[in-house]
């Protein structure tokens, strides 16, 4: 366990040497590389990230401005361009209210778009990331708490296999960000740009 935990606290030093010495900057580039680098994750001492009540997590109640909207939590942000990017009128999201909102901005979403398309399926993960920009940008207790986590390995134990890491399978893509940035952070290095694709509207 030692020398998993190691090799977390590690990753900042490498992140900084492969920005100086192989000029990555694209955000896939990145993301790519951190994949390969935290491939081996099982082993590492974990932070879960998952609810409501977690500062991290998409669920949790924060106010959130983007593409001149207000959202309150990042869950109903990320379903209002998720809509958006199919030509589907997403102003119902707006009109969700109460402690479980994120679960039926989800949900009105699946009722809404049963099945997305290929191409939603080539832009999700930079949506998701673009938001965690904003978030980062706009949510101090989102940034402190991220910070927190120091070396752990964030996961995101829900049952979902792109997004959670419930699994063995599972990608855990979303603690693989949160993880991302927080190297960033810590290494003081500028956050890699959104990537520019139509359907997303800087913040």
């Amino acid at each position: 366990m030692a020398g998993t935990h190691a090799i977390m606290k590690d990753i900042p030093y490498l992140c900084h040497h492969v920005a100086q010495k192989l000029s990555l900057v694209s955000f896939h580039a990145w993301f790519i590389w951190f994949q390969v680098v935290l491939s081996r994750s099982t082993q590492f001492k974990q932070h879960p990230v998952r609810g409501p009540n977690n500062p991290l997590s998409n669920f949790h109640p924060s106010r959130l401005q983007y593409d001149k909207y207000s959202f309150n939590c990042l869950e109903q942000a990320y379903h209002w361009l998720k809509l958006q990017h199919h030509n589907i009128d997403p102003a119902k999201l707006l009109t969700l209210t109460g402690p479980k909102l994120p679960f039926l901005a989800r949900t009105l979403s699946h009722q809404l778009l049963p099945l997305p398309s290929v191409t939603w399926t080539g832009e999700h993960l930079t949506v998701m990331y673009s938001l965690l920009l904003a978030r980062l940008a706009q949510d101090p207790l989102f940034k402190v708490s991220l910070q927190e986590t120091h070396s752990y390995y964030i996961s995101h134990p829900i049952s979902d296999a792109f997004w959670g890491s419930d699994h063995s399978s599972s990608l855990n893509v979303f603690g693989l960000l949160l993880m991302m940035l927080r190297t960033f952070l810590d290494i003081a290095l500028p956050l890699p740009p959104i990537p520019n694709t139509p359907s997303l509207a800087c913040p």
